[in-house]
């Protein structure tokens, strides 16, 4: 993505509004950066609403600063300098219905108050006139932002049948701002649970990513599973009791997660323990999660304990762990697990030391190669990898610092040429 300054994506979505009232049309900043703005954070970007039709907003900032990406829905992206992020102008709308639990079937123009009762969450149905610097409120939502309460518009079933996403969502704004959800809308939440399976796994996915890498993790698990949606996203997993419970939520909210591999480990491992290794297969491969953070959520589960034992006779095996791609989650799962068993953490500190070693020597160059082992008269085959990682162990242990000793050591283990011929 561009760099880009929220000043000017500010001024850029002002422009936008500036332009469409000029032309004698309504327009509105709409859902999330109004409700950000109330909040007192910073919009991530800036959504418009109008009443202009698509085909009157691309007539009046022209086809080469549109995209008509999402038009059937009467949206229309509006272009800025390449720097800042693209406005959406949407025309305000009806939707006729959702047959498919994702999108409508159809929808209709109509006005603002219309469009703001078709939306989710009332904290996202408001509008802002930033010409008049006025807040433009149908649904109550400044009500529930002062009150800190999450609460569907109208009928929260049906705002939920209409999209089964939007139940993933509201655990993850509840989490996010700290807010109360509704007790209807949660009610509508555990009533229509089991259908989240009706929802992509990459949308189920994407959501779980953000609510579980984000510092209340911890209260997001909580009301994954109140709302009974955690054992309907997470379906390998075995039930867990009560302390188990605490564990986990614990174990989630003390440990540094960065990635969401890290994350979807320290659950698998709540659950089974070292155990964890064929859910943790099954699991991230159905929840299509990249293929690098498969194999991060895999190379916790497995090297992780590896390293929370390690110590100083241990390095040779240790030392690979720490040089993957992986190494700095893995430490990181490593930590948090190994300090809710309440185990010893001579391990970690052992590695995080090592960890913290320049390159050089974290990673030395191997002192000898197979060419070595050529000129030694060694035939090539299997046996050189075994003469090379016994080298190599020599090496990392410091026992062997230089070509020359490590060539040395070699001949004298070799043998005779006759043994040499025989290996």
């Amino acid at each position: 993505m561009p760099p880009e300054t929220t000043d000017a994506c500010r001024d850029f979505a002002l422009n936008v509004v500036e332009r469409l009232a000029a032309a004698g049309f309504t327009a509105f900043w709409a859902g999330g950066c109004v409700r950000d703005q109330l909040l007192g954070r910073q919009p991530k970007d800036f959504d418009v609403a109008t009443n202009a039709t698509p085909g009157e907003v691309r007539s009046l900032f022209g086809r080469n600063r549109t995209l008509p990406i999402g038009q059937s829905f009467g949206v229309i992206t509006v272009l800025g300098r390449r720097d800042i992020s693209p406005v959406e102008v949407a025309t305000f709308r009806e939707d006729v219905s959702y047959s498919d639990g994702r999108r409508p079937d159809a929808i209709q123009f109509s006005h603002a108050r219309q469009d703001a009762f078709r939306r989710d969450f009332t904290i996202n149905g408001l509008f802002f006139d930033p010409l008049n610097d006025k807040v433009v409120d149908f649904v109550e939502g400044q009500r529930d932002l002062t009150n800190k309460v999450l609460r569907a518009i109208g009928d929260a079933e049906k705002r939920f049948d209409e999209d089964k996403l939007r139940m993933l969502r509201a655990i993850r704004f509840a989490a996010d701002f700290q807010f109360e959800i509704e007790p209807r809308t949660m009610a509508a939440i555990r009533c229509h649970a089991t259908k989240i399976k009706q929802v992509s796994v990459e949308r189920i996915s994407g959501e779980l990513a953000k609510m579980l890498v984000h510092p209340r993790r911890q209260t997001a698990l909580r009301l994954l599973r109140d709302s009974q949606l955690y054992s309907e996203v997470f379906i390998e997993l075995p039930e867990l009791g009560e302390p188990d419970w605490h564990r986990l939520e614990a174990l989630i909210q003390n440990a540094k997660v960065d990635h969401f591999g890290v994350a979807i480990a320290l659950i698998a491992w709540a659950h089974q323990g070292q155990e964890a290794g064929p859910i943790i297969k099954d699991l991230t491969k159905r929840l299509k999660l990249s293929n690098d953070e498969q194999n991060r959520a895999d190379h916790a589960i497995k090297y992780g304990p590896v390293l929370a034992g390690a110590c100083e006779p241990q390095w040779p095996s240790v030392q690979p762990i720490l040089i993957s791609d992986y190494a700095e989650s893995t430490l990181d799962f490593a930590e948090a697990t190994t300090f809710a068993m309440g185990k010893s953490h001579d391990g970690i500190k052992f590695c995080r030391t090592r960890f913290s070693w320049p390159t050089e020597q974290l990673d030395p160059e191997p002192l000898v190669t197979g060419e070595h082992l050529r000129k030694l008269g060694l035939q090539p085959g299997p046996h050189y990898r075994i003469w090379l990682d016994r080298v190599r162990t020599e090496q990392l242990l410091g026992h062997l610092v230089t070509e020359d000793a490590a060539v040395q050591w070699l001949v004298e283990e070799l043998g005779d040429s006759d043994s040499t011929a025989a290996e």
